[in-house]
């Protein structure tokens, strides 16, 4: 059985850095054969530690690739790289919901749903 090599899957991406926060670093990626449009999120585990940490991260993953919302992220995949944990999540244009609400304000509860 041939084992995931994680490095060569990266590999597939054209990264460009979009921001990052307290936890790791947020890339847009274009697939470079098929060139679909993705987010990459890598999150440093040592900003993830505690006894049970990983294991809700992966839980956590599983849930939401089980959700399809027109609200929701879609999550397509999720591993382990190192010390870091990679997701591979859809890419929204706009930035963040942080970005959005510094500069437009709250959400309406309409806006919301």
């Amino acid at each position: 059985m041939n084992s995931f090599d994680c490095s060569e899957y990266l590999k597939l991406y054209k990264l460009k850095k979009i921001g990052s926060g307290g936890f790791g670093v947020v890339y847009k990626a274009n697939h470079k054969i098929t060139g679909e449009e993705v987010a990459v999120k890598i999150i440093s585990k040592f900003s993830i530690q505690g006894a049970n940490s990983t294991h809700k991260i992966y839980t956590e993953a599983k849930v939401l690739q089980s959700l399809h919302h027109s609200k929701i992220i879609s999550l397509f995949n999720v591993f382990m790289h190192g010390s870091k944990l990679v997701l591979i999540m859809e890419y929204l244009k706009g930035g963040s919901l942080k970005d959005h609400i510094k500069v437009n304000g709250p959400l309406s509860e309409e806006a919301a749903r």
